[in-house]
């Protein structure tokens, strides 16, 4: 009775170490955050950001692409951000996914450690930053998306990709 227990344990934890579980795992987190937690959007920004900072260290940018493309279009369909200026998040979300991009390929091939996440959020920070400045200057886009495609961007960056540091270091 005791082997066929550890063999079942054995079988369970193989599972676990499964790269096709762990992005799923990854993914469904990165889909959750937005659709269960929704705010506030520095805790469902880090979430997402580490997700997509330790895939990129884990796996193949291709196996990234779920947990680049589905948080944002999870918000949007949702309706969830924003207070009432969601329908705006539309314009954003190709350049999210472009920054989504950004960070996971900066994460990926940015070899040391502190500078990968700097460099990652501020690039992908900068980037929704001017498309969003862009747009509040010539439409009447809300303000409200300076902070949130900003500052907000960078520390949720930071905070993702500190996370997803630690928890990727060899022991």
């Amino acid at each position: 009775m005791l082997k066929e227990v550890e063999i079942k344990r054995s079988k369970v934890v193989n599972i676990f170490k499964k790269e096709w579980f762990q992005i799923t795992l990854l993914t469904l987190l990165s889909i959750s955050a937005p659709l269960i937690i929704k705010s506030p959007q520095i805790l469902v920004g880090s979430i997402v950001n580490f997700v997509l900072f330790y895939s990129a260290k884990k796996f193949s940018f291709k196996k990234t692409l779920p947990s680049i493309f589905l948080p944002s279009l999870i918000a949007y369909s949702s309706n969830i951000l924003f207070k009432g200026a969601t329908p705006f998040l539309l314009y954003f979300i190709p350049i999210i996914f472009v920054g989504n991009g950004i960070y996971v390929l900066l994460s990926r091939y940015v070899k040391r450690g502190i500078l990968s996440v700097l460099l990652a959020s501020i690039c992908k920070a900068l980037l929704l930053y001017i498309f969003a400045f862009v747009l509040v200057k010539e439409t009447r886009l809300p303000e409200i998306f300076l902070s949130s495609m900003g500052v907000m961007q960078l520390i949720t960056g930071l905070i993702g990709g500190v996370l997803g540091t630690v928890l990727t270091l060899e022991k």
